[in-house]
């Protein structure tokens, strides 16, 4: 069996530390961790980027980037931008994609990964209403574990 390749986006690594209190919080975060599992277990590959790094290393708490930049360790290779990547970028930031996000895609492309996996509800709007630009797909990590029958 193929390993799916993921991209776990900042939002997909900051949920494991929010408010657990939430029911969508905690199920997404259940998710994730059973991601993170897999990738242990050599069963998903998860890849990452110089984007995500730098986004982790802007996390305003001491405490919280620490553990988010440990979970880095999961990540078995890191996509570096290009220009591009850089030019891929714009295209998404056209459609009203934060930077950030828009570099996350653009990396998630590059490496031509099956999935990007994201808690961000407007990159998930952006992404379901302009399907056809993208080359890969963009999922919440709950919706994604469910329909790829991970469990």
């Amino acid at each position: 069996m193929e390993r799916k390749t993921l991209y776990l986006d900042a939002c997909c690594l900051n949920r494991l530390f929010d408010d657990q209190t939430q029911d969508r919080v905690r199920m997404e975060t259940e998710a994730i961790m059973l991601i993170l599992k897999r990738s242990q277990e050599k069963r998903i590959r998860l890849i990452g980027s110089e984007v995500l790094v730098l986004e982790l290393q802007k996390t305003p708490n001491f405490s919280r980037r620490i553990k988010l930049l440990s979970l880095l360790q999961y990540v078995e290779s890191f996509v570096k931008i290009t220009p591009h990547t850089k030019l891929r970028a714009d295209d998404f930031m056209a459609l009203g994609m934060s930077a950030f996000d828009a570099f996350h895609v653009a990396s998630a492309e590059k490496e031509n990964v099956n999935c990007l996996l994201t808690t961000d509800d407007e990159m998930l709007k952006i992404y379901q209403q302009h399907k056809i630009i993208f080359r890969i797909e963009i999922q919440n990590p709950l919706v994604w574990i469910k329909e790829s029958q991970l469990i």
